[in-house]
């Protein structure tokens, strides 16, 4: 079937833009097209992409798939390779003095994978030889953390749930209790909930999660804890905890996610991803997307997940996920589509599948950021909320997986994508070509701005608000005392001193406080402004007012003798110290 202007403009846009990212290859005599985007995807460490493109409509325009399920061809060269000579591509985003572990843990993880992938099969990774199709799922990765959010607003939504209960009503019943690693001096002031942890705003520790290897499950090398295990640290991941100030302000937390997960399984008494199937597979009618631990995910409709500069099979295909709501789920960029889809058509009380999905209070509800987040990008249920655009969205990267989701909710028109390798920057910059072909909105980027440091560490002492202070009412209060800067959470009871990175430059103004609050750096601005970049968030010191008086007598010389006169003027001043 002919594809209409848009789709044929996606296609178009996306797969001229892969071609050009592998100049030395050239299409050959008889191979599609498809295939060929498929071998200049694997020059860039991808094995395997799937996308999908939707109109304002809602209805999927574009989808497709290109590559391998398993890339046993260049597993098979690899197995011949002098490892020495292998060369390893380190991202742009790894600091200069972390470049050598990372070399050192990729040739590592690339002997695993040698070692031990080079026995696997399709057969024996009960997965099918079929080149992948538009139904042929992907891990979601963290994207899993949205979905999650949505069947735990359908459980509010039945009253099983409530977003601002305290998790300790929910959780007495349960073998875990949130433990507390704040400094001595403080302690947290308020209670844990629902919105907070699916907001990221709970101050809990464990960004992500590394997932256990399926073949050493399967050979029973390893055990995979189950959640509480999860939280207690008993996996390979530390243990989750409070360790940095509640309700102030988006910090990344799938540990936070995990703890949800938790309340879901003891209130309703079920796993996580049968409340999953119920209140978010079953009625948004997707066929291709699962959360099972079980063997072959998706009737062996998968692809493995790919590792490293010559995009090589993980051993026993993919890694292992009990953290069901922050990162177990499998699907389809076609079936990121239709949940994103069922959040517009929800917000608009438009029916899904016969229905309506969720009451509109609650869809607003998960795009209404109430923290602040950076460069006006902020959670809100579970979603990560862009203001401007009204682009809600998520991203994810599981062990050999990349993905992301985004749909504009003022028009329903999205995009989803999905990685089986690590050449994320080859995919994202197609992405961005079918944006552009398809006139997608784009965020303007925040101009770069100059800053000076504080005259003095007494100019900055004072009462600092969030920047974007319709998010958040909370403060940060900072005071000197006894050449100490001490530091005062709204959302704590007690303080913390701050411990200088240093005694001159930016240094002497740059403070570790708490695990959560890696850093907190003061600077000032164009505008004579002191700021407080803590976060990725920038707070401004609130205006102090003085009150001055001063007195002026003024005397008037005598005349023909007579006394002397003599004026008293009282005068009142305001002024401000920033």
């Amino acid at each position: 079937m002919a594809l209409d202007h848009k789709a044929a403009s996606a296609q178009l846009a996306f797969e001229e833009s892969i071609i050009a990212s592998a100049p030395s290859l050239v299409q050959q005599d008889g191979e599609s097209r498809n295939t060929f985007v498929g071998r200049c995807l694997l020059a860039q460490q991808n094995a395997a992409v799937s996308i999908a493109v939707k109109a304002e409509s809602g209805e999927v325009i574009w989808a497709s798939t290109y590559g391998t399920r398993r890339n046993a061809e260049g597993l098979a060269v690899a197995v011949t390779k002098d490892p020495e000579a292998v060369e390893v591509v380190v991202p742009g985003f790894v600091a200069e003095a972390d470049k050598e572990q990372f070399i050192t843990n990729a040739k590592a993880d690339r002997a695993k994978i040698v070692g031990e992938s080079s026995t696997d099969t399709a057969e024996s990774l009960a997965m099918l030889a079929t080149p992948p199709t538009t139904s042929t799922v992907f891990q979601a990765a963290s994207i899993s953390k949205p979905i999650s959010a949505m069947a735990i607003m359908r459980l509010v939504q039945r009253g099983i749930l409530d977003l601002d209960t305290d998790i300790d009503v929910y959780l007495a019943t349960a073998e875990w209790k949130l433990p507390i690693e704040l400094p001595e001096s403080v302690e947290p002031e308020a209670k844990t909930t629902l919105r907070q942890l699916l907001a990221h705003t709970a101050g809990t520790s464990v960004h992500g999660f590394g997932g256990y290897n399926r073949k050493d499950a399967r050979t029973n090398k390893i055990e995979i804890p189950s959640v509480v295990g999860v939280l207690n640290g008993a996996g390979n991941s530390s243990r989750v905890a409070l360790h940095g100030p509640p309700r102030m302000y988006s910090f990344y937390s799938g540990g936070g996610t995990t703890i949800a997960q938790l309340v879901v399984e003891t209130v309703t008494g079920k796993a996580m991803r049968q409340v999953l199937q119920e209140e978010v597979f079953g009625p948004l009618g997707l066929e291709n997307t699962t959360a099972t631990l079980d063997d072959s995910p998706n009737g062996g409709d998968f692809v493995c997940g790919h590792l490293g500069s010559e995009a090589l099979p993980l051993a026993g295909g993919y890694h292992l996920y009990p953290e069901t709501a922050a990162a177990g789920v499998w699907t389809t960029p076609t079936d990121l589509c239709k949940i994103q889809d069922a959040v517009v058509k929800s917000l608009n009380g438009e029916p899904v599948n016969g229905s309506i999905y969720l009451d509109a209070s609650l869809a607003k509800e998960m795009l209404t950021c109430r923290f602040a987040g950076p460069d006006g990008v902020a959670f809100g249920v579970g979603w990560v909320v862009e203001a401007e655009t009204s682009r809600f969205a998520h991203s994810g990267g599981n062990e050999g997986f990349i993905c992301d989701a985004a749909t504009y909710a003022n028009t329903g028109a999205g995009i989803a994508w999905m990685i089986s390798g690590e050449g994320y920057s080859q995919v994202q910059d197609a992405v961005n070509a079918v944006k552009a072909a398809l006139n997608f909105p784009v965020a303007t980027k925040p101009a770069k701005k100059e800053y000076t440091l504080p005259t003095s560490e007494e100019k900055i002492a004072g009462t600092y608000l969030f920047k974007e202070s319709s998010l958040s009412d909370q403060y940060i209060r900072v005071s000197r005392r006894s050449d100490k800067t001490v530091f005062q959470f709204s959302t704590l009871k007690g303080e913390v001193v701050g411990k200088p990175a240093g005694t001159e430059g930016e240094d002497a103004f740059t403070f570790n406080v708490m695990p959560r609050v890696t850093s907190a750096k003061f600077k000032v601005n164009s505008e004579g402004q002191t700021l407080l970049m803590i976060a990725e968030l920038t707070l401004v010191k609130q205006p102090t007012y003085f009150k001055r008086t001063t007195v002026t007598t003024t005397t008037t010389p005598s005349v023909a003798d007579g006394p002397k006169t003599s004026k008293i003027v009282k005068k009142t001043e305001f002024y401000v110290e920033r």
